[in-house]
């Protein structure tokens, strides 16, 4: 499942949740799900997209990684907050 969640107050930015069944995992089905999420953001005129995750989601640390996502500093230490705000076609890597 994919979700996008507009950020309160920033009608120009939303977030980005993922989950993946245990037994989709490591077959491309995260990124697949990512990469809807973030051309879904595209078309809604989206310029900043966030994800949050737990501090040891290694998972979803390689999927914002590929996508571009640079970490924010600061914040709770067991979550990592990653932003991407240019939202131009990114390749696959």
């Amino acid at each position: 499942v994919a979700e996008v969640h507009p950020c309160a107050g920033q009608p120009k930015a939303a977030e980005i949740a993922l989950s993946v069944d245990a037994e989709l995992r490591r077959k491309g089905v995260g990124w697949t799900l990512f990469s809807l999420a973030v051309e879904a953001c595209r078309g809604r005129g989206i310029e900043e997209i966030r994800v949050i995750y737990l501090y040891g989601n290694e998972a979803m640390r390689r999927i914002a990684d590929r996508a571009g996502f640079a970490r924010a500093p600061g914040g709770d230490p067991m979550t990592v907050t990653a932003h991407l705000i240019d939202l131009a076609p990114q390749t696959a890597r």
